[in-house]
């Protein structure tokens, strides 16, 4: 499992969470979580948001896991 966290303007984090849902859509990779956006102290601009990530595997029988 992949625990990614994102920093950016909401923009910039909203258009990240549509290329991840479009992945999982694809088979590519599951999306476990994906949370909201909070804002980060000190600033207005740069919010954060986290994701759990698991890759697709390769092949039925192969142990690697990889993004095809």
């Amino acid at each position: 499992m992949i625990k990614l966290r994102m920093m950016g303007t909401p923009e910039e984090l909203q258009r990240f969470r549509t290329i991840l849902l479009r992945m999982e859509e694809e088979g590519k990779i599951t999306v476990q979580s994906l949370s909201a956006m909070y804002a980060n102290k000190d600033t207005e601009i740069f919010f954060r948001m986290y994701a759990e990530i698991k890759t697709a595997r390769k092949g039925k029988n192969d142990e690697r896991e990889e993004i095809v």
